[in-house]
C-alpha cells in the first residue's frame, strides 16, 4: 500500500532544548495513524512540521510523495489541518466562514455544494446561519473539521481533536473522522495523550516519547500482544506494562 505521508529522521530542537530529536513513521493511504504520547512529547511539533508551520528542521517529510522542502505549495494542497484550536470568525456563521475560506483556494473551485457537504458531514448544517461564537466547544471542534475538509484533502492532520470534550463530544468527533475515512477514502494523522481514544479510532499507533518514536505497530499486532494500548504505551517507554 502506498504512503500518504512519510516522515524520516525529523529533528527540531528549540532554545529550551525541547522539540523532536529523531522522528520517523509512515501513514498509508486510507489509514488512521495515531501518535500517542504525553504532553510535551513532541506531537504538536511533529504535526506543525508536516503542516508546513515549521520550516527549519532536519530530516525529510513527504506528502503524497512530494517533499515539502522541494514543493511546499503542491504538497500542502493535499492536506487539511486542525492544529491545537480551530481559528474562525466567531461573529460570522459557519457558511460565511467557509465561503470566505474557499476564496483562498485557487487551484480548485469550492462550491456551495461542497460547503453544504462539509457542514452536513460534521452535523452542523442545521445551524449554518448561526454565529459560531454561540457554539459549544464540541460544535467548534466540528466546525474546525469542516474547515479542514473544505478542499477535500487526501490527508488530515488533527492535533488532539477531542481534547477538552465531554463523552458525547468525543464520540461525535470519532464518528465524524470514521465517516470521512469511509466516504472520502482519506488518510489521517491524529495525535492524542489518551490511549483509549487512539485504541478505538486508529489503525496504527506510534508511541512518541521524549522527542522519539519509540515504537510503531498496527492495532491488530498491538492487541495480539497487549491487553490495551495503555499497556503497550507503558511497555514502549520502559515502564511497567503487560508482558508480550
Amino acid at each position: 500500500m502506498e504512503n500518504a505521508l512519510e516522515v524520516k529522521n525529523i529533528k527540531k530542537i528549540f532554545k529550551n532544548n525541547r522539540g523532536v530529536k529523531d522522528i520517523s513513521f509512515d501513514v498509508k493511504k486510507g489509514e488512521i495513524y495515531g501518535l500517542l504520547g504525553a504532553n510535551g512529547a513532541g506531537k504538536t511539533t511533529t504535526m506543525k512540521i508536516v503542516a508546513g508551520l515549521i520550516k527549519r528542521y532536519e530530516g525529510e517529510c513527504k506528502i503524497m510523495g512530494i517533499n515539502i522542502k522541494d514543493d511546499i505549495e503542491t504538497a500542502l494542497y493535499n492536506i487539511g489541518c486542525l492544529i491545537e484550536k480551530p481559528a474562525f470568525y466567531g461573529y460570522m456563521s459557519p457558511i460565511k466562514n467557509l465561503r470566505l475560506m474557499a476564496k483562498y483556494y485557487t487551484k480548485t473551485e469550492i462550491t456551495d455544494k461542497d460547503i453544504e457537504e462539509a457542514l452536513r458531514l460534521v452535523n452542523i448544517w442545521d445551524v449554518r446561519n448561526d454565529k459560531i461564537s454561540r457554539f459549544s466547544l464540541g460544535m467548534k471542534q466540528r466546525m474546525g473539521l469542516a474547515m479542514a475538509m473544505i478542499n477535500n484533502p487526501s490527508l488530515y492532520i488533527l492535533d488532539e481533536p477531542s481534547n477538552g470534550l465531554d463523552i458525547e463530544g468525543i464520540v461525535e468527533i470519532r464518528e465524524i473522522i470514521t465517516n470521512i475515512k469511509q466516504e472520502k477514502g482519506a488518510s489521517f494523522l491524529i495525535s492524542s495523550h489518551q490511549s483509549a481514544e487512539i485504541e478505538k479510532l486508529c489503525d496504527t499507533v506510534g508511541i512518541i516519547h521524549n522527542g522519539y518514536v519509540s515504537s510503531s505497530d498496527s492495532k491488530v499486532d498491538v492487541l495480539a500482544k497487549f491487553p490495551s494500548f495503555e499497556e503497550y504505551y507503558l511497555h514502549s517507554i520502559g515502564k511497567k506494562g503487560a508482558e508480550a
